[in-house]
């Protein structure tokens, strides 16, 4: 009897930071050990407010230079949420782009399914891997019959934070109060207590703290949760969830930190001299706090 190959179908967000780390994943996993996951399909995507060049080009290269990678690209979504929805609450309009797309989502899965079946059946689909802002999708997976892992791109720290926030919505019923910037939360898996003031702006607004609440909400539905993080960056996290029985939340796994140096845009040589001339005049004092907005903008948002 001919031995199956196995088939892992990705859904990234159409984020150049969430892109390019799903693709950088994508190649160690098959390049890891080939007898596990011997095929990989990618749903390609996009937002109508992002150009889609670049995101095409991207993943057209990995097919190119990865000839067990094959990329779908999925029809245009024609019902989107209004673009003043985005403006209010950009975490809310995702997430609601997203469930909008599980038609499309399911539709496509349907057709791999059915043509591994159709053909010799050597391949079979084993799993489907989602961006967390595509935590929705996972109403497809249990549909089809196939289990959902969770690719984070952000931290494990990050992690903890939305594992906390459904479970504190439960005990507080409200969201995070803008007006107590100074209020510290205890935040399970962090060293020491969180500042209202540096939590992501989303929540503390209602409509995108109801959208975390709901996506986080579905987290521990995951087959596995994959983080872009390693145990030696970030101890005190992951041996937190180390500790969480596996029945009571999904196993995390460490399979960062991925980087990519060699994949994203160009850019102009004078344009990143403008930049680096400007923070290189900013005092210590005022970088820092930028750099922290910019790394939680990467988060949160692509």
């Amino acid at each position: 009897m001919e031995k199956q190959e196995a088939e892992l179908i990705f859904i990234p967000f159409p984020i150049t930071g969430h892109l390019l780390a799903t693709i950088e994943l994508v190649k160690i996993i098959l390049s890891h050990d080939p007898r596990r996951i011997n095929t990989i399909t990618i749903l390609n995507w996009g937002l109508p407010f992002l150009p889609q060049s670049n995101n095409d080009a991207s993943l057209q290269s990995l097919a190119k230079s990865e000839p067990r990678v094959r990329i779908v690209t999925l029809p245009e979504l024609a019902n989107p949420p209004p673009m003043e929805f985005f403006v209010r609450a950009p975490e809310a309009y995702l997430l609601e782009f997203v469930k909008r797309m599980v038609p499309l989502v399911r539709d496509a899965v349907s057709t791999l399914l059915s043509s591994s079946r159709d053909g010799s059946d050597s391949v079979r689909v084993v799993g489907i891997v989602l961006d967390m802002f595509c935590v929705p999708l996972m109403d497809v997976g249990n549909e089809l019959c196939l289990p959902s892992y969770i690719f984070l791109t952000c931290s494990a720290g990050f992690l903890s934070l939305a594992k906390h926030i459904p479970k504190r919505h439960l005990r507080v019923k409200s969201g995070f109060d803008r007006s107590s910037g100074e209020e510290e939360n205890t935040v399970p898996g962090y060293v020491a207590s969180v500042p209202t003031k540096v939590l992501p702006l989303g929540l503390l607004t209602s409509e995108s703290y109801d959208a975390w609440v709901d996506m986080t909400g579905r987290f521990h539905e995951a087959k596995g949760i994959l983080v872009n993080s390693s145990i030696a960056i970030e101890p005190n996290a992951f041996g937190y969830f180390d500790r969480i029985p596996v029945n009571e939340y999904p196993p995390v796994y460490p399979v960062g930190p991925i980087l990519c140096f060699n994949d994203r845009p160009i850019l102009d040589p004078l344009e990143r001299d403008r930049v680096m001339s400007w923070l290189d005049e900013q005092p210590v004092i005022r970088s820092v706090p930028l750099f922290r907005e910019l790394e939680e903008s990467r988060c949160d948002s692509g």
